[in-house]
C-alpha cells in the first residue's frame, strides 16, 4: 500500500530549520488511482517497446552477422582444409550493413 498517495508534503522553514509535515490533501478515490496506475503502466510499456525498437536495429544485424560468421568460417574451413580467416572479414561487415538496412527499413527511421 502506498502511504504517500493521498498526502502532500508541506515545507515550513523556521529559523534556518526545515520541517516537513504531511497532511491529507483529499479523500482517496480508488477508481481514480486505478486509472492513474494503468496509465503509468501503459506509459512504461510504451517506453520499453520504443527502447526495444531502437536497440533491435543494432542487435539483429549483429546477431545475424555472428551466426553467418560461424557458418561461413566452418564452411570455408571444410573447403580449404585449414582454419585460416580470409574473405570472411570482408563478407561479415557487408552482411551486417545489409541486414542493418533491412532492419531499418522494417522498423522505420522515426528515431
Amino acid at each position: 500500500m502506498d502511504v504517500r498517495k493521498n498526502v502532500e508534503h508541506q515545507y515550513i522553514t523556521e529559523d534556518s530549520k526545515t520541517r516537513i509535515y504531511l497532511s491529507v490533501v483529499r479523500e482517496f478515490n480508488e477508481k481514480e488511482y486505478e486509472e492513474y496506475s494503468k496509465k503509468k503502466k501503459r506509459a512504461k510499456i510504451k517506453k520499453r517497446i520504443r527502447f526495444l525498437k531502437r536497440s533491435m536495429v543494432y542487435i539483429v544485424p549483429t546477431a545475424v552477422s555472428l551466426i553467418f560468421f560461424g557458418y561461413l568460417s566452418d564452411m570455408l574451413c571444410a573447403i580449404r582444409g585449414s582454419a585460416e580467416l580470409g574473405s570472411e572479414w570482408i563478407a561479415i561487415p557487408l552482411m551486417w550493413v545489409w541486414v542493418y538496412a533491412l532492419t531499418r527499413f522494417a522498423v522505420g527511421d522515426a528515431y
